[in-house]
């Protein structure tokens, strides 16, 4: 009688423990889909950032990737590198272009046309197409207005080229952003600010080399000049451009020694101008924007600072040199210890006129000077 007893508990107690157990397992199992944001321009910098998350859905046995893109374009050695990406990983890789009003142009048609499914919401732009012509050519697999749409409407496709099965209805998404040190060195590949920065370095160098031992200058103007280096490494650049450049910076150098009467300026700061326009020509949209009024206000501006820097050196050109100590005859300074006075910035051995002894702190000028370069002074308030 015991032992059916016994069975039937334990039949139930099995039954009881199996229910969550499954239940458990059935939640331990649901999808994940990587969601990564690609709101960036094409270049080396970004398409590390996106071979990187790409990478990281793949060996982290996500169900699928989802690059959110909104791109203007770029450069297609980058393009091909995620597109070599996108074809080799062994996840469905889904493009979407989004939110409304995005667009994928130029290179970001090619890595949109990569992905495993091409998707676009409403009112967003693939090229020249908008989301509607886009579905009707083909161009594009689905349209859907948001996300969790997108997914749901995949669910259950087989890829072509992968022969993979999305299952991607209510996954999990982990969404991913670009980080702060991919945000600055993209803002670096800037073609109005390169040459900005390129300056800039060449004159705290320059700044540097005229007045040793100042530092902070020739050290602001390495950093600039490293970080325009980086921007010429990642762009397609014109030596002509860049020529141009250093002509403009070199004749603005020249006409501080020799007097021309500004027009090595003028002509300086037009080889500047045109050397920056030049620069990145031959780049591809969107780096062959360049700010021509951004770049004249700055001709401007430095043509304005030029100016008054070449009148001050004029004006100390045609100054009568003066020498020895009795030049500071007149000044004023500041008595201190030990009857010493700090006047025109160096400390001297000084005497009260009055026999008086000096006191640190107070103001004395000097009346003259004895053969042995001791400073006579007088109290300021005993004038």
């Amino acid at each position: 009688m015991k032992a059916p007893i016994l069975r039937a508990f334990f039949s139930s107690l099995a039954v009881f423990l199996t229910v969550p157990a499954l239940a458990l397992a059935g939640s331990s199992t649901k999808s994940k889909v990587l969601v990564i944001h690609f709101a960036l321009e094409v270049n080396p910098v970004t398409s590390s950032y996106l071979d990187h998350q790409l990478h990281r859905a793949q060996d982290g046995h996500y169900n699928a990737a989802v690059i959110e893109i909104d791109t203007p374009g770029g450069l297609s050695e980058s393009m091909r590198t995620i597109v070599k990406t996108e074809v080799g990983l062994k996840i469905p890789v889904v493009v979407y272009v989004s939110p409304q009003g995005s667009r994928a142009a130029s290179a970001g048609v090619w890595i949109t046309e990569a992905g495993d499914i091409a998707a676009m919401a409403p009112q967003t732009k693939a090229s020249n197409l908008f989301d509607v012509e886009a579905k009707q050519m083909n161009v594009v697999d689905v349209v859907a207005p948001r996300l969790p749409d997108l997914l749901n409407k995949i669910d259950g496709r087989t890829t072509v080229g992968k022969k993979l099965t999305l299952h991607t209805a209510g996954a999990e998404l982990v969404q991913v952003h670009p980080g702060f040190f991919t945000r600055l060195l993209n803002a670096l590949i800037d073609p109005n600010l390169i040459p900005l920065l390129f300056l800039a370095g060449l004159a705290g160098i320059g700044f540097e080399i005229f007045h040793p031992g100042v530092v902070l200058p020739g050290a602001l103007g390495a950093v600039s000049l490293l970080l325009a280096l980086f921007g010429f490494a990642v762009l397609p650049i014109s030596w002509a451009g860049l020529a141009l450049l250093i002509l403009g910076a070199a004749l603005l150098v020249i006409d501080a020694h020799v007097v021309t009467h500004g027009a090595l300026t003028v002509a300086g700061l037009i080889s500047l101008v045109v050397g920056s326009l030049l620069l990145f020509h031959n780049a591809p949209a969107p780096y062959d924007n360049v700010n021509t009024p951004l770049l004249v206000a700055f001709a401007i501006g430095l043509g304005a600072i030029w100016a008054v820097a070449i009148g001050k050196a004029m004006q100390v050109r045609r100054s009568p040199v003066s020498v020895g100590p009795q030049t500071i005859v007149g000044e004023v300074g500041e008595a201190r210890r030990d009857d010493l006075v700090f006047v025109h910035g160096e400390l001297w051995r000084a005497r009260a006129t009055d026999g008086e002894p000096l006191q640190p702190g107070q103001q004395v000028r000097v009346s003259g000077v004895d053969p042995e370069l001791v400073l006579e002074v007088v109290h300021v308030g005993a004038e």
